[in-house]
């Protein structure tokens, strides 16, 4: 019989890693007592969904500054074609990744290095709205201190499937048949082993680097939350009280959280918070993924993966509860004119969509008239602005930078720093 010898160092690498795998499944999937079992609530964390809400004060000058936290997955492709749209029309300041980089260095924090110089007369920025990842001292440290801050929240088993099939947790689990998203909540702390390891990282050149996942709070992620896969940061993800604390600091700092299964409802809030025009909150819906397993529902899916995935990602599931609550709310605050409003808004988006979706497309020149209301004076909608709505307008943006060169300085180092 044919022995197998491992040389001493290849022996003990072995043993590292299974002791890791030991661990992280132990740490996830441990024995608990009957108060661990309790799933976090909005009640056992002992927030109050009024807390820093106040109805929003009447204003008559639109507010230009304003901080947009790019939630993945979220409708946000959307939401960002509206602030796009509105700094375009007023020749405002945006920060945009430096060339040849996707996002503000997410899934890191923003650096110097990974955005672009301001392109208007003294410096200055006035919208921050692509992918990063929110952190209130090093922001604030960028854009005007009178900047409003919102982010888009969606229903987390929703955004769940929509980032399984975006970020391809099939291809990086090396799940390989026709069920991988029901397979990977069989066995959640296998996967993302093998998710999360350095050397899958390398052979899937990933820009988000080791200990990163997409399977585990990624909203929470998005707006902050340490979930430990940077070296120099903890996993809090079972901190009580560090949980309760973060989410109390994103109810002070930000004036709106809107909802993507309340989209409409969430830019008649915006119109109001930001005084802008009911024309600078149109849409057109974008970027919408089409996958097999889109259309699998929660009370259809084993009870016991449901489990699987509601612990994984609870901070999350909190995270959607307290905030939905939240906007109902603020709406509530606002006193029956919202009401009207948001009816005379969704009036106009029929039309808009009705027109824009024609068949074949409506030519640049050609308009509709939206006529003068309680809430908005006569405006028109043309051929060209129902393309702006559709389109992808960041490329617009950096080449209007790309025109003012000497007021655009690039940093070199910015292929130094990890990030996407």
């Amino acid at each position: 019989m044919n022995v197998i010898r491992l040389r001493p160092i290849v022996f003990w690498r072995v043993v590292v890693f299974l002791t890791v795998c030991g661990l992280f499944r132990f740490v996830l999937y441990s024995p608990k007592t009957s108060q661990d079992d309790t799933l976090l609530s909005i009640e056992n964390l002992g927030l109050d969904v009024s807390y820093g809400v106040e109805p929003y004060p009447t204003c008559t000058v639109e507010r230009r500054n304003v901080v947009f936290i790019k939630n993945h997955k979220c409708g946000s492709d959307t939401a960002t074609n509206v602030f796009h749209r509105f700094g375009l029309d007023r020749g405002l300041s945006f920060v945009l990744a430096v060339p040849g980089r996707m996002t503000l260095n997410w899934p890191y924090v923003i650096e110097p290095g990974t955005y672009r110089a301001s392109k208007a007369d003294g410096g200055g920025f006035n919208i921050m709205c692509e992918h990063q990842i929110y952190n209130e001292r090093i922001i604030s440290a960028i854009m005007p201190f009178n900047s409003e801050y919102t982010t888009i929240l969606r229903e987390p088993f929703s955004r769940f499937k929509s980032a399984f099939n975006f970020f391809r947790l099939e291809w990086r689990a090396d799940i390989h048949n026709t069920k991988p998203m029901l397979t990977y909540l069989e066995d959640i702390p296998r996967y993302e082993i093998h998710i999360r390891s350095p050397s899958n990282t390398q052979s899937k050149k990933s820009c988000m680097g080791p200990g990163w996942t997409a399977g585990q709070n990624g909203m929470s992620l998005d707006l902050g939350f340490d979930n430990g896969f940077q070296l120099d940061v903890l996993d809090q993800t079972n901190n009580v009280t560090y949980i309760r604390q973060w989410l109390q600091k994103l109810q002070k700092r930000f004036g709106l959280v809107m909802i993507m299964e309340h989209f409409e409802e969430s830019l008649v809030l915006l119109r109001r918070l930001m005084c802008w025009r009911l024309q600078d909150v149109l849409y057109l819906v974008r970027n919408v993924g089409h996958y097999n397993f889109k259309t699998l529902q929660l009370d259809t899916i084993d009870p016991k993966l449901m489990d699987n995935y509601r612990r994984f990602n609870q901070v999350d599931i909190v995270l959607y509860d307290l905030f939905n609550k939240t906007l109902w709310r603020r709406i509530e605050l606002e006193g029956p004119g919202y009401a009207d409003e948001l009816r005379q808004f969704k009036g106009v988006m029929e039309k808009v969509r009705e027109f824009c979706y024609t068949v074949p497309p409506p030519s640049n020149d050609t308009q509709m008239v939206i006529p003068k209301s309680d809430w908005n004076e006569a405006f028109p909608v043309t051929g060209f602005y129902c393309l702006r709505m559709a389109n992808r307008l960041y490329n617009d943006i950096t080449y209007i930078y790309q025109k003012n060169p000497k007021k655009v300085r690039m940093s070199r180092q910015w292929d130094k720093v990890p990030g996407c």
